[in-house]
C-alpha cells in the first residue's frame, strides 16, 4: 500500500466487488453440463461459494487480496459475455480513484479486532454487530531540535498518554550507533562524523518513507545531519547538499505539507540531561546548533514552531495541541 496505493487500489476494488450471487434468465433453452435448461428458466450463479472453494482457492478463508490462484477459472464479479455490467470500467475508474484518495490520505482503524467480527452474506458481506472504525487524515510530528534536550523522553511521553495508539519512530541514531559499533570518542573524528552524518541522513529518510502509510510521530528528522554538518563546517555542508540534492528536494515536499509539523525544543540548561552517546550536554554547543537548524530550516521555506517550556506536563500540553488541532 505504501509503495504502491495504485495497484492496492486496483486490486482490493477488483476483488472486493464480489456480490454473492448473479442472476440470469435463459433466453433459449440449452444444456449446460448435462443438465437441460428451459427458454424463460431464471438461473442463479453462486459467486460466494465459488469464491470460497478450496479445490479452486489457496487458503480460500483467508483475506488475501492477491490470491489469484483460481481467478482465470471462477473470479466473475462483474459477470461475462454481452450481459456482464456495463457501467464496469466506469466503476473501476471511479472506485480505484476514491478509494486511492483514501488509503493515501486518511488513517482507517478500528475499535474491534477484525477477525473477532461475525459477518453474514446478504446482498453483500456485513457484519452482525455494531463496529466502530475511526477515519482520520493522515498527520506527521517532528520533535526535532540539539541533542540532550529531551525529544525522545516528550514524544514517549506523548504516546504513553493517548487514547488510542500512535505510531512514532524514535532512537534511529542511536540504534545506528550501536549497530555501526561507533561511540562518542569516535565521532570526535570528523572523517567518522561526516560519514556518520551521510549514514544518518539516509536512514531516517528510509525510516519516514516506510511509514508514510500511516500518521507517526518522530524524535527526529532527515535535517538533523544537515544541521550538525552544517554547524561544523559550511563546505562540508554544501558538499551534503550537493550529494543529496534529489533526495532533499523530496524531503523540504514532505515537511512542507500542509498535514506536517516541525517543532523544535529550545536547550533549557535546567533540564539538559548528557545521554553518554553521541555529542557532550554542553549549553552553548546546543545553542549553536538550535540557531543553525532554525537558520536551515528558513533557508529551506519550512515552517516550524518553538517549544520554550520547562516542564515536561507543558511541553506535552503543546504538541498534543498541535496533533489534536490537525
Amino acid at each position: 500500500l505504501a509503495q504502491n496505493p495504485s495497484w492496492y487500489a486496483k486490486i482490493c476494488v477488483y476483488n472486493l466487488h464480489s456480490g454473492p450471487v448473479i442472476m440470469r434468465r435463459a433466453d433459449s433453452d440449452t444444456t449446460l453440463l448435462g443438465l437441460d435448461i428451459p427458454k424463460g428458466t431464471n438461473t442463479i450463479i453462486n459467486v460466494a461459494s465459488m469464491n470460497m472453494r478450496d479445490d479452486l482457492y489457496d487458503n480460500p478463508n483467508e483475506f488475501d487480496i492477491t490470491n489469484t490462484s483460481g481467478k482465470n477459472k471462477v473470479f466473475n464479479p462483474f459477470g461475462r459475455g454481452k450481459k456482464s455490467c456495463l457501467g464496469k470500467d466506469l466503476a473501476m475508474v471511479e472506485m480505484t480513484a476514491s478509494l486511492k484518495e483514501i488509503v493515501t490520505n486518511y488513517d482507517i482503524s478500528c475499535e474491534e479486532q477484525l477477525e473477532n467480527v461475525d459477518l453474514a452474506w446478504d446482498i453483500a458481506m456485513q457484519p452482525q454487530q455494531d463496529t466502530t472504525f475511526y477515519i482520520q487524515r493522515k498527520k506527521y510530528m517532528y520533535i526535532i531540535g540539539a541533542h540532550c534536550v529531551g525529544k525522545t523522553t516528550l514524544l514517549n511521553y506523548f504516546v504513553n498518554q493517548q487514547p488510542r495508539q500512535v505510531h512514532h519512530i524514535k532512537e534511529v541514531a542511536r540504534n545506528l550507533l550501536s549497530k555501526s559499533k561507533i561511540n562518542k570518542k569516535d565521532l570526535q573524528d570528523d572523517d567518522v562524523f561526516f560519514s556518520f552524518q551521510q549514514q544518518l541522513f539516509e536512514r531516517q529518510n528510509i525510516c519516514e518513507k516506510e511509514r508514510m502509510h500511516r500518521s507517526f510521530v518522530s524524535d527526529r528528522c532527515c535535517l538533523d545531519p544537515l544541521v550538525y554538518t552544517r554547524e561544523k563546517s559550511e563546505e562540508k555542508y554544501n558538499l551534503f547538499c550537493e550529494k543529496n540534492k534529489a533526495q532533499l528536494e523530496q524531503i523540504k515536499d514532505r515537511y512542507r505539507k500542509q498535514n506536517t509539523h516541525l517543532v523544535i525544543i529550545k536547550p533549557n540548561p535546567n533540564i539538559v540531561k548528557d545521554d553518554g552517546v553521541r555529542l557532550n550536554a554542553d549549553i552553548e554547543h546546543m545553542n549553536q546548533v538550535h540557531e543553525c537548524y532554525t537558520d536551515t530550516l528558513e533557508e529551506l521555506g519550512i515552517e516550524y514552531d518553538i517549544i520554550h517550556a520547562e516542564p515536561l506536563e507543558e511541553r506535552y500540553s503543546i504538541i498534543c495541541d498541535i496533533w489534536n488541532n490537525y
